[in-house]
């Protein structure tokens, strides 16, 4: 190499001295150029002389190599590094890279060279280039220039992908298993050879995966496809499932498919895909096969037979061979007709094979005539057997040789008949018992099991049962003789719900049958003979010390016998009755059965019972519940009446009081609501065509009881009562309906005349002073009346219109009257709609809030605005203030509403800030309802949740609002007040306009309602009004605000009059948010400079 001046160099690295004079560089090589690249270099660098000595060109051959400098002669020294070519055979010292550079003056690109330390297993693998290095004028290299890198980590996986691809196609080549590699892009198939093998192919088909999807059954093709998609799309993590595929014979394979996406590209999209397909077949045949062999020797006990679709005997258990005398060789492969070819009867197992060869299941019993002469009971089950496709592929027969129990069976069922008992028969030897079908059903057993160990029926008896009978039975164990004694007790079964019987059982002479032992008896339900017994008992103390009376007599009626109880309630002895009939002492029967006849109906339908009043010894009358009954002969005919009965007096008198509470009001003693329907409905059923229901409110009734008491409100009640009760007729009727409301029926008075003239003489009587603890009090009532049949001819109707023309009535003004109209109607039918509406229009959201300017008129400046309260209902559409806010009020509703409108007005007052509008006053509403120390927490909340400041904050409350509770407005506006914000007096002038609560309370402004601004410029006495009102306001120092102002004429007044603010029409109409807030952007409100 040669500098800029043609010098002679050699390249050497930073403070490493070359072993060789042959590699020194000369004094005026540019070194920092070339040291300072070598350094960087990715790549080691070596500088080989033909001696073999090496120098490191950077510090990245040491690295690689990690050997010192010092030590790097032995890399190349013989018998200590080993050198291997890339296929892992020993390299020669000239195949070398830097060898074959320097001697033979080769370029040498990309050499694998493998490196091995002494005594280390493993190879360092480097991938070599090397270029020879001359002198100017030599044509033999000096030197070379060795580049590397280190690749044994591409080596070793280069190696793992060899190995795994040598596995695979070891796989893919041999395995009994169809193994494939699916090209998603392309839908190639590679499958392996075992394909053919599995499709009874000749050679290997298509490999697109559409001709593999062909071979799928169509019935789940879809859901194949859709799995495999899935898997695809990386919606599960492995693809697997069971399908039919088509053999090339036409025959379904049943195949198992598991595979995976091993490859997707940096977008998840999927590149290839392997897996298996495994034939389950076979498998399934052979579980098949077991499946139909464990059933066989599963019910080996009874003799089976396996007969296919053709008749011939596939499998015989030997039971079978034994019951049909036929070896078990001769029996496998020939026809089951040809084998009970010998047997009466044949036809109705055959029959059966056929049925289910068919595809039905049946049970049958057989009497078999064998060919010896016997005769057998079997009992058969013939079941048809499916393969996994569900076809018919055999036919399962068991038969159950029964001869043996059937015998037994008809002789129990004889005995039973004979004794209307259950039999057993106990093999005392065995603790086995035979038990007949009633005895089964006494005893809990399934009607198919004759023989039942004597452990499982002696666990259904109770303990005591079960010791006696234990004692027994060692009795009959120990006993040689036949003795001829019988035994009978009784026995209590406890059922599996708790439910106790008690059994008669019978155990007779000890047999000795043979070599067996055996103990035979009878068992019988006695449960309800025992219950008839003791009650029968139980009777007899009833009779003689029962609180009932009891008489006994003849078909005559004539007393026989009576009991204690009889003499204590009637006062007479048994021997002062006796020969009599109990109708002396009888008075009358209240239920409309005659004395008389009560005998009659006893003995027509066996028992009669009522209610009678009769008479004691003393002359007493009382009243007695009466029960008579019969009992008859065998021949029909009556024997003895028996007659029971008790005193209910006590009970009566109970009802009557009972019925006085449940009808009439305790408080006043009227009929209350419940016998006022009563009372109507008989009214309207004798009248229909005549009458009139009056209802009558007490007005303003609940502040005597809040301030007064409810002691007093009571007794003022009462007065009221009793005044209703002397004014009208002895045939009508005054309830209480609750709380201090009154209805009257007035049958057959239907004339509004009469009606009216009845009418003001009950507003008079009821509005009379009361006297009461020294008090003059005086209540007013309202009435609204409803005629039948005009205004409603049932109990409802004419309560509810009497109810609406009363609310007409308290609506105009209270302490008058009102008859019921379809107007009326119609008011209160919009009443309840919205009052309907409007419990749920705020959880609905079906309000909203419109807003209209305030302006001060000395500058023109918009200082403030009114929240409105607006219903957007989905039906209707507006609905407007005027209709809903007083329903609003009188029902409460207004207190939830008002809350939300004085949050929502703080909300929007914040957003008109955060779009950059100044400050303005926002005006709220409090209702007569809202105002309250409660209204004082809620205002809060709204001001903290908003982040409003309290000053920008108006409440607007009436001057009645104010003076219905002087102490609690001044306690609620002071509170107020004292937070920062502005009160205002709303609609000044229409109420209690006064100068004294003016300067008592703490007021900031008064709106001059606008019906004196709206003929300001036409009736001359309100601009008197209005001037009076303003020269008022200021020297109380307090604003006034005109609201209503719709011309320039009334804004020219009353700027002329000093008036400070004006609300209406002529500024704005009241607008929502958005609108309004755009309105004072086009205005120029966000820097105070607005154009109005």
């Amino acid at each position: 190499m040669n500098d800029t001046a043609g010098n002679d160099i050699v390249m050497s690295g930073p403070d490493l001295a070359p072993p060789d004079a042959e590699l020194t560089a000369p004094a005026h090589w540019p070194g920092e150029y070339y040291r300072t690249a070598l350094a960087h270099l990715n790549e080691g660098v070596l500088f080989v002389s033909p001696s073999g000595c090496m120098v490191p060109g950077n510090p990245e051959a040491l690295r690689i190599i990690a050997v010192p400098s010092a030590e790097l002669s032995h890399v190349t020294r013989e018998g200590e590094w080993e050198t291997l070519a890339e296929n892992g055979e020993p390299l020669a010292m000239a195949d070398r890279p830097g060898a074959r550079a320097c001697f033979a003056g080769e370029t040498v690109e990309r050499q694998v060279v493998g490196m091995r330390r002494p005594g280390a297993a493993e190879v360092q693998w480097l991938r070599m280039n090397a270029a020879p290095v001359y002198q100017p004028e030599q044509q033999e290299p000096v030197g070379a220039v060795v580049t590397f890198v280190d690749i044994t980590r591409e080596r070793q996986r280069q190696e793992s992908l060899q190995r795994m691809e040598a596995r695979w196609q070891a796989l893919f080549e041999t395995s009994g298993d169809v193994v494939y590699d699916f090209d998603v892009a392309t839908g190639r198939l590679e499958l392996a050879p075992a394909w053919m093998q599995m499709l009874g192919l000749g050679r290997m088909p298509d490999d697109h995966y559409q001709d593999w999807l062909k071979r799928v059954d169509p019935q789940v093709r879809g859901d194949v496809e859709a799995a495999l998609c899935a898997h695809l799309q990386g919606d599960t993590a492995d693809y697997s499932v069971e399908y039919p595929l088509l053999h090339e014979s036409g025959d379904w394979l049943h195949v198992f498919e598991r595979g995976r996406v091993y490859q997707r590209d940096a977008d998840g999209k999927p590149l290839r895909m392997h897996g298996v397909i495994i034939d389950l077949s076979r498998q399934l045949r052979a579980e098949e096969a077991q499946r139909r062999l464990e059933g066989i020797v599963a019910a080996s006990s009874d003799a089976m037979a396996f007969i296919d679709t053709e008749g011939l005997v596939g499998f015989a258990s030997p039971a079978l061979c034994h019951l049909l005398s036929i070896g078990t060789q001769e029996v496998r492969g020939r026809q089951l007709e040809e084998l009970l070819a010998a047997y009466a009867n044949r036809r109705e197992l055959m029959r059966g094979i056929e049925g289910a060869l068919a595809g039905r299941n049946l049970r049958m019993q057989t009497w078999l005539t064998l060919p010896g002469g016997g005769v057998r009971c079997l009992e058969s089950s013939f079941d048809p057997y499916r393969n996994t496709e569900g076809q018919v592929v055999g036919a399962v027969c068991v038969l159950r040789d029964m001869t043996d129990n059937a015998r037994k069976t008809l002789l129990f069922e004889q005995a039973e008949r004979a004794a209307q008992i259950g039999g057993w028969m106990l093999d005392i030897d065995a603790d086995v018992l035979d038990l007949s079908q009633q005895a089964r059903e006494l005893l809990n057993i399934a009607a198919d099991r004759q023989q039942v160990p004597l452990a499982e029926v002696m666990a259904q008896f109770d303990e005591a049962t079960f010791k006696k009978a234990g004692r027994l039975l060692e009795a009959f164990r120990h006993s040689h003789s036949v003795a001829t004694h019988e035994i009978h007790f009784d026995a209590v079964l406890v059922t599996p719900h708790g439910v106790r019987r008690r059994l008669a059982l019978s155990a007779r002479t000890l047999q000795v049958v043979g070599q067996g032992h055996y103990v035979t008896g009878s068992v019988q339900d006695v449960t309800s003979l025992r219950r008839a017994e003791r009650e029968l008992m139980l009777s007899a103390q009833v009779f003689e010390h029962g609180s009932e009376a009891v008489f006994i007599t003849d078909a005559s009626h004539r007393i026989l016998r009576v009991n204690p109880a009889f003499e204590a309630i009637t006062g007479y002895a048994a021997g002062e009755v006796l020969g009599l009939t109990p109708d002396f002492r009888c008075v009358s029967s209240p239920g409309g059965t005659s004395i008389s006849q009560r005998w009659e109906l006893a003995e027509q339908t066996g028992r009669w019972q009522g209610e009678i009043v009769c008479r004691r010894r003393s002359g007493e009358h009382y009243y007695e519940w009466s029960a008579l009954s019969v009992v008859r002969h065998a021949n029909g005919s009556v024997l003895y009446f028996i007659g029971q009965f008790s005193d209910i007096s006590a009970v009566k008198a109970a009802e009557a009081r009972a019925l006085r509470l449940a009808c009439f009001d305790p408080l006043t003693g009227l009929p209350n609501r419940s016998l006022l329907f009563d009372r109507l409905q008989e009214v309207l059923n004798r009248e229909p065509h005549n009458g009139a229901v009056l209802f009558c409110d007490l007005d303003r009734f609940k502040n005597i009881n809040d301030s007064l008491g409810h002691t007093l409100g009571d007794a003022v009640l009462k007065e009221v009562a009793r005044r209703l009760v002397a004014r009208v007729r002895p045939g009508d009727t005054v309830c209480r309906y609750g709380g201090d409301e009154f209805v009257l029926v007035l049958p057959g008075l239907s004339d509004c005349v009469v009606l009216e003239q009845l009418a003001e003489q009950l507003l008079a009587d009821v509005s009379s002073p009361i006297l009461l603890d020294g008090l003059d009090l005086r209540v007013t009532p309202s009435l609204g009346v409803a005629v039948f049949p005009r205004d409603g001819n049932d109990c409802d109707a004419l309560l509810r219109h009497a109810d609406a023309a009363l609310y007409h009535a308290k609506s105009r003004g209270r302490n008058t009257y009102r008859f019921f109209t379809r107007e009326i109607d119609d008011r209160v039918s919009e009443y309840l709609h919205i009052e309907h509406g409007l419990r749920s229009a705020l959880e609905r959201g079906e309000f909203e809030l419109h807003y209209q300017p305030q302006v001060d008129m000395a500058f023109g400046r918009v200082v403030g605005v009114e929240a409105l309260l607006r219903w957007k209902h989905p039906e209707q559409g507006m609905i407007s203030p005027v209709r809903f806010i007083p329903i609003a009020e009188e029902t409460g509703l207004i207190v939830p509403i008002g809350m939300w409108e004085i949050r929502e007005a703080c909300r929007q007052a914040m957003l008109w800030r955060r779009a950059g509008l100044r400050p303005m006053t926002m005006a709220v509403n409090l209702s007569g309802r809202q105002f309250s120390r409660s209204v004082i927490e809620g205002i809060d909340e709204a001001l903290a949740d908003s982040g409003l400041d309290p000053r920008w904050l108006q409440v607007e409350v009436t001057e009645s609002v104010i003076m219905e509770d002087t102490q609690e407005a001044y306690t609620v506006l002071e509170a107020l007040r004292a937070r920062g914000l502005t009160v205002a007096v709303d609609d000044f002038g229409t109420g209690y306009s006064s100068l004294a609560y003016l300067k008592r309370f703490p007021i900031d402004k008064l709106k001059i309602d606008r019906s004196f601004i709206r003929d300001i410029d036409l009736d001359e006495d309100n601009p008197v009004i209005v001037d009076a009102i303003i020269g008022m306001a200021h020297n109380l120092r307090i604003k006034v605000l005109a609201e209503g102002v719709e011309t320039r004429a009334q804004w020219d007044y009353l700027r002329q009059q000093g008036c400070d603010e004006v609300q209406g029409y002529l500024v704005s109409r009241p607008q929502p948010a958005a609108a309004l807030g755009q309105w004072m952007l086009e205005r120029g409100m966000q820097h105070g400079r607005e154009r109005l």
